[in-house]
């Protein structure tokens, strides 16, 4: 599409430096090709669900994929593009797995190896819960199934933080340095993903009004103190009674945006 966009971070120039100096080009390149199919795996869900793909961003330790009015799509669909990209590397484990060690030669099945070391490192990562990984974006749609979405970005902050401190207090009993800059980079974007999370719950805000979904279940609220923004749900169209008078997200929105 000619939207789609292709940005390499700084910290993929950077991981490329890197192995130039240190020389690891074979586990470079298999962790490259390792993550392009796990890219694939997204974006072949996102085809299939016809999802517009508006960005993708490549780092050091992977990449992150944008959609066009991603905020208000539906919390299983986005599931099911989350995961994708680890099923694909879950299946590509598998097929290894199952290539008979005794037809190998020894650089193949040390080939063989890094192969697996590359998918297996690639599902736990991205399992973390933690910004900007496959896991948190899971646990954020799960939690979106049952709380509002600014609740929901609280929670996940908290979340994040508990995770991250229990990351680092095992950096003092486990010998981590080869993970050191993997963590590095979670702690950075968890600590972004939080400062930004007010200027998240707009953008979702903006996504209700500019990329309108009709085809999202209907969410229903009773408000009798709460702010109707406080309980407004992701994934779904929201309805809410408000003093026995039913209102639909859609008129509250205009009404708000009518007086900016």
């Amino acid at each position: 599409m000619k939207s789609e966009k292709l940005i390499f971070d700084r910290s993929f120039y950077f991981m490329c430096l890197l192995v130039i100096f240190t020389g690891r080009y074979t586990e470079w390149v298999i962790f490259m090709i390792s993550i392009f199919f796990h890219e694939c795996g997204h974006i072949l869900m996102a085809k299939v669900l016809k999802w517009e793909l508006k960005e993708v961003r490549v780092f050091g330790f992977g990449g992150f994929m944008q959609f066009t009015g991603e905020l208000n799509k539906s919390n299983r669909e986005d599931l099911l593009i989350s995961m994708s990209g680890i099923a694909v590397n879950i299946l590509i484990l598998c097929l290894l797995c199952l290539i008979p060690k005794q037809f190998l030669t020894i650089r193949n099945l040390r080939l063989q190896n890094m192969f697996i070391q590359a998918q297996l490192f690639i599902i736990v990562y991205n399992l973390i819960p933690l910004p900007p990984l496959d896991g948190n974006r899971i646990l954020i749609n799960l939690l979106s199934m049952i709380f509002p979405y600014k609740r929901v970005l609280k929670l996940n902050s908290w979340i994040s933080f508990i995770i991250l401190g229990a990351i680092l207090c095992l950096t003092f009993y486990y010998d981590f340095r080869q993970y050191y800059m993997a963590i590095g980079y979670v702690l950075f974007s968890t600590i972004k993903f939080v400062k930004q999370a007010p200027y998240l719950y707009q953008r979702f805000i903006l996504q209700k009004v500019n990329a309108k979904n009709t085809g999202l279940s209907t969410k229903t609220s009773t408000l009798i103190n709460e702010d109707w923004e406080s309980v407004i749900y992701k994934g779904y169209n929201n309805q809410f009674f408000i003093r026995n008078k039913k209102y639909d997200e859609q008129k509250l929105l205009k009404v708000k945006y009518e007086q900016i």
